[in-house]
Formats: structure tokens, sequence, C-alpha cells
């Protein structure tokens, strides 16, 4: 009986000691499982803003892409206003007669009145003057010119003057001596690459047809 007693307690005990493991391991491989979730979860969650970015960059780009376009579409609309008047009708648009020139058929009478001779050296009458055409010199090396401007309008009388700033103060040359319908000529030096101007206007807001003689001396 006392064996009996024994080898029940003996038993009991032993049952009893499985019992406390196996919870034991069930919790552990519960947590174990419980806690890969969030890391599985992780990298894949966190993958999703950098894709995202991905995207917003890409739009960032396409962005550019039409701020460019624009860009060149500006620029396309602004070149017409770069090049507009006729030649001749500004110190921006003169026509070039560096190196000696005889032109006909010149006119005045569709350019506008953008300039008037005033100050030392220039001729009389340049606040009434009228529309007129520039032409520039230019010479690699000091070069005297001689200009002349004859009339093919009668009633054209021609206010011819030479300047180193358009619009400024001050004559390197200038004649309005003659009347209407008669040539007239000035004779100046430049120096190397200096520029003059050379205008052919109005007096008395006359305008009218020329021919124009540049000559180097």
């Amino acid at each position: 009986m006392t064996r009996w007693l024994v080898l029940s307690m003996a038993l009991l005990m032993a049952m009893g000691c499985g019992d406390d493991d196996g919870p034991a391991v069930d919790e552990d491989a519960g947590a174990g499982v419980d806690a890969s979730t969030p890391i599985d979860a992780g990298p894949r969650d966190a993958s999703t803003p950098v894709d995202a970015g991905g995207d917003d960059a890409a739009a960032t780009d396409a962005g550019a892409l039409d701020a460019s376009a624009d860009g060149d579409a500006g620029a396309d609309a602004s070149s017409p206003d770069a090049d507009t008047g006729e030649e001749g009708d500004t110190c921006e648009r003169a026509i070039d007669v560096t190196a000696g020139v005889a032109l006909t058929g010149q006119s005045t009478m569709t350019a506008t009145d953008d300039y008037g001779p005033m100050g030392p050296g220039c001729p009389a009458g340049g606040a009434a003057s009228g529309r007129d055409l520039v032409y520039v010199v230019s010479p690699a090396a000091q070069t005297t010119y001689r200009v002349r401007v004859t009339p093919t309008t009668p009633s054209f009388d021609p206010l011819l003057y030479a300047v180193r700033a358009c619009g400024g103060t001050g004559c390197v040359a200038g004649t309005t001596l003659n009347d209407a319908g008669e040539p007239e000529e000035i004779t100046f030096t430049v120096d190397a690459g200096a520029i003059v101007y050379v205008v052919v206007d109005g007096e008395l807001s006359s305008r009218g047809t020329f021919d124009l003689a540049v000559t180097l001396e």
C-alpha cells in the first residue's frame, strides 16, 4: 500500500510538470509569431511612401517639362517683337555704310520721327525736324567720310547730321544750308573702332525721297 501511494504521487508530480512546460512553450511560440507580424508589415508599409515619393518626383519632372515648354513658347512669342520696324528707321536698325556706298530710292515718307539735332555742331531747325532714316559707320582704322544727300522729291529739304549717340546732345557734323530739292553734304573723321550715326532728317518736318552717296576720303 505504501509503495502504491509513492508511485501514484510520483505519477501525479510527473504529470504536473508536463502541464507547466506545455503552456510555457505555447506562449513563447505565440509570441514569436505575433512579433514577426509587425516586422513583415513594417518594410511593406515603409515601401509605400517610397513608391509614392517616386511618383511625386515624376510629377515634379513633368512640371519642369511643362515649365520649359512654356518658356520656349514665351521666347517664340517674343521673337517678332525683337526685330520690328523698317531698316534704317532707328539707330538700332541703322544701315551700315562703313565701306562706302551709293544708294538710290531712299525715302523718309514712311519712316518715323525719332530724332532731331540739338547742341553744338548741329544744324538749326532740330525742334521742327521731320521723319528720319539712320546710317552707321564704324571703321577699323581712322577714316574720313563724305556724305551727300540729293533729294529726288522737289519739296524735300534735307537736314543732314552725324552723331556719336542717337538722341544725345551735340553733332560731329551737320548742315541744312540749301533750299528744298537741293543737295546737302557733310565731311567728318571717325577714329578706329568708333561708331558714328548719320541721320537724314527733314527741315520743317519735310519728307521725301533721295539718293545717298557715302565716300571715303
